[in-house]
């Protein structure tokens, strides 16, 4: 993984790639921190992208996951 951006103190963001077992996984993770009362509120986000034999057997596993998060953002 390495730092893509960052814009201190407000956000991060990392992106990183590898292999796995029957394929290749490429991924962005990040923050935001938001001021909240009192506090801070960490709002997480990231993404991934699965390439190759992998995708034929996870694929079934992830797909719902996906539909279920696409759901949310509507």
């Amino acid at each position: 993984m390495e730092l893509a951006e960052a814009i201190r103190p407000k956000r991060a963001q990392y992106k990183g790639q590898g292999s796995v077992a029957g394929g290749n996984v490429s991924f962005t993770a990040g923050f935001d921190l938001v001021p909240a009362g009192g506090g801070t509120k960490v709002a997480w986000q990231g993404e991934a992208q699965i390439f190759g034999r992998l995708t034929s057997v996870a694929g079934g596993l992830l797909e719902p996951a996906r539909k279920e998060k696409c759901a949310e953002a509507d």
